[in-house]
């Protein structure tokens, strides 16, 4: 199983591939607006939204419990405590992470 963040989510769904068997973050869901919402005089944004929305993607709920080992892996690593809670997730959970954001990348192949 894997979980997915937003930067590969966009990507994978603007190209058309197909998604199965991912989890997200809740706060996946709030980038994911944001992001079609900065590209929103692309013509492609209905349809990635549309795409979006017809995905059986499995939602992780950030819990109040988690946030000090979340944060503690944004101070350690010096990435956003969202980028954090990805790897926090993943390595909780025993997910793959799949991101397109290198330093993320770079963080989760050091702790997982």
């Amino acid at each position: 199983m894997k979980l997915i963040d937003t930067s590969a989510l966009y990507d994978i769904i603007a190209e058309g591939k197909k998604i199965e068997n991912f989890f997200i973050l809740d706060l996946t869901l709030y980038e994911f607006g944001n992001a079609l919402w900065k590209n929103r005089k692309n013509q492609k944004c209905p349809l990635i939204l549309k795409d979006f929305r017809g995905l059986d993607l499995k939602i992780i709920r950030i819990d109040t419990k988690d946030i000090v080992g979340i944060f503690d892996i944004a101070q350690r690593n010096s990435i956003t405590v969202y980028d954090a809670a990805y790897a926090y997730y993943a390595k909780k959970y025993g997910l793959e992470l799949i991101t397109a954001d290198k330093m993320l990348q770079k963080v989760w192949e050091k702790i997982k």
